[in-house]
């Protein structure tokens, strides 16, 4: 009867653990950096003129499960020989083509086309192309 007992006990203890029922976490989760900008490296100038420029130094974008995600950026700016330095972060939904790995990313009132492969995600948004790694 133990014997019975402890082989039940550890028939459970082992199902628990290896419950097949339970989702499985989407490849493309995650965080990832931001490595590339119109496929240069980063600081990346993303407006200049005789006044100002504005640079991206460096990013990152964590995609969640639940179908959000976070964008955070820090960019410095020049302005009559003044720089400054910024972040910032913008929080919102996405949606994910499990077959193309299109992605579509929406943030107040604005959606910016994205892809997914292997460990990279690509945004594309007025102009700039954006290439984070995982």
């Amino acid at each position: 009867m133990a014997r019975f007992l402890f082989t039940a006990i550890a028939a459970l203890t082992l199902a628990a653990c290896s419950d097949s029922t339970a989702p499985a976490k989407a490849q493309y989760t995650g965080r990832y950096l931001l490595q590339q900008v119109n496929g240069g490296g980063l600081p990346a100038v993303i407006y200049q003129d005789d006044l100002a420029t504005i640079q991206l130094t460096g990013g990152a974008l964590t995609i969640n499960e639940d179908r959000s995600f976070l964008f955070a950026v820090s960019m410095s700016s020049r302005f009559q020989g003044q720089v400054t330095t910024e972040a910032d972060t913008v929080r919102g939904t996405y949606t994910h083509d499990d077959v193309s790995g299109a992605m579509a990313f929406t943030a107040q009132g604005s959606t910016v086309p994205g892809s997914h492969s292997g460990n990279a995600v690509t945004l594309s948004d007025e102009g700039l192309v954006m290439k984070f790694v995982k």
